[in-house]
């Protein structure tokens, strides 16, 4: 599946290893298909058996304050906190590490002659969704009971990963990961 990764070394590029997009496409993918299975495998009671989860979800937490607004609306606040402290500070760190790895997708735009804002429309959407993710500035409600689940694709989104570990697994992985793939990767 990831057999497009592999060191690049030339004249004109002296910083080492590189991967492809489609390697990075399909680690994201990964990435996906993977978080309903984690989510499913955890037990409501992973924080209370696994002190050093609990520590690591409440470092994360501290600096992400969409966490606590989302596990305050779940139907299984342990497994959520959890999940979405690791998409934070571990799948993010890493999908965006990788993406800064891939070979450079800005000098195609450059030679299909694109205006300078297309370039750099993607990363700073990527700023912009990474910013809402993050602190998720229009989920106010203290249970699922308060929010309104329908009037944007979002609201509806959130209340499915609210109530299902499927779409937990699906819409956080989606909405916290998605924004370092915007990322184009280094000339």
């Amino acid at each position: 599946m990831i057999q497009n990764v592999k060191p690049v070394r030339n004249n004109d590029d002296c910083s080492g290893f590189r991967i492809s997009r489609e390697a990075f496409t399909n680690i994201f993918f990964l990435f996906i298909v993977a978080s309903p299975i984690f989510t499913y495998s955890l037990p409501e009671t992973v924080l209370a058996n696994w002190p050093s989860a609990a520590a690591f979800t409440d470092l994360v937490a501290r600096y992400v304050p969409a966490i606590d607004k989302l596990t305050a609306l779940s139907q299984f606040p342990h497994v959520t906190r959890l999940f979405l402290a690791m998409l934070w500070g571990i799948a993010f760190p890493v999908l965006l590490i990788l993406a800064l790895l891939t070979k450079p997708q800005q000098n195609h735009l450059r030679k299909m002659a694109a205006p300078e804002w297309v370039i750099w429309t993607g990363p700073l959407m990527g700023v912009a969704f990474c910013w809402v993710a993050l602190f998720m500035p229009f989920v106010d409600a203290v249970n699922l009971r308060e929010f309104d689940c329908g009037d944007t694709p979002f609201d509806e989104g959130v209340c499915l990963a609210s109530t299902s570990r499927f779409w937990l697994g699906i819409f956080g992985t989606t909405v916290i990961d998605l924004p370092p793939s915007l990322v184009p990767g280094r000339g």
